[in-house]
């Protein structure tokens, strides 16, 4: 079990020495992979110590991260995708009062905490104009909480919802694709480029692992398991450069800036 802080502004005083060290350790050794890593282990530690702070430990739900926080790759300013899995509609509405504390309490302690609150049931439904949601569970990671919740989520809906629609899903994510690049122009040559969302950018990598996960459960029925989806050595080499440079952007603003500017590329 977690160890709780003493108070939520505790809690914000870890974080604010942490990150500093955080940032401290970067400007050193430019490691984006670590930073990553630090971050991700850094909100590990506040959210698991917050929950219990708030009495969370007695309710059967799971804290579950999703996105770039479920894949470990959390940038320095990037938001954490939280969402509290509940096993069914009557523990989510008797715990509404304490999800909205614990949200609260994210937020005063440093965080941009993007917080959602689904049932596993409700995990399990499809929603063409919501793909992203259902495709965010592709990276899902329990942090702390309800295991029995969050192994309902992970061995039988999601399997189950993304065998039922997984053409539907790579049509959408192919969509996605074509639009974020019409978006850029379709053209990888950028004077500026968004190292996120630009053609070969960060989120390209992204995509081609969901494709790959997407592929892979439609050929063995299983999910697949995240070995199976390691790139080759050159891509991973291009990948680590990239975070390097998001995580220097975010450092450089403080904030979630993901363009890599004149300016910016005369300090790096």
């Amino acid at each position: 079990m977690a160890q709780p802080f003493a108070s939520v502004s505790a809690a914000a005083e870890y974080y604010g020495v942490e990150f500093a060290a955080l940032e401290q350790l970067f400007a050193r050794n430019g490691d984006g992979a670590a930073c990553l890593r630090r971050r991700t282990s850094l909100v590990d530690t506040l959210v698991s110590g917050l929950w219990s702070l708030m009495g969370g430990a007695t309710r059967s739900i799971a804290l579950v991260a999703t996105g770039g926080y479920g894949r470990r790759e959390l940038f320095p300013y990037s938001d954490v995708d939280l969402m509290f899995l509940c096993p069914d509609a009557r523990t989510e509405t008797a715990s509404r009062d304490l999800i909205r504390s614990m949200s609260q309490a994210l937020w005063d302690s440093g965080l941009r905490a993007s917080t959602i609150t689904r049932n596993v049931r409700e995990c399990d439904r499809f929603a063409p104009d919501n793909f992203e949601f259902t495709l965010s569970l592709l990276d899902r990671r329990l942090v702390i909480g309800h295991a029995e919740s969050f192994a309902l989520l992970k061995e039988k809906a999601l399997p189950a919802l993304m065998l039922r629609e997984i053409d539907t899903m790579e049509r959408l994510l192919q969509k996605s694709l074509y639009d974020r690049y019409a978006r850029f122009g379709g053209t990888i040559f950028h004077l500026e480029p968004n190292v996120k969302e630009a053609p070969g950018g960060l989120r390209d990598h992204h995509t081609a692992q969901w494709f790959a996960a997407l592929a892979k459960l439609g050929e063995a029925r299983t999910w697949p398991h995240s070995g199976d989806l390691a790139p080759d050595p050159e891509v991973q080499a291009a990948v680590e450069f990239m975070t390097a440079t998001r995580c220097f952007l975010h450092l450089r603003t403080h904030r979630d800036d993901n363009v890599l500017s004149w300016h910016a590329q005369d300090e790096a």
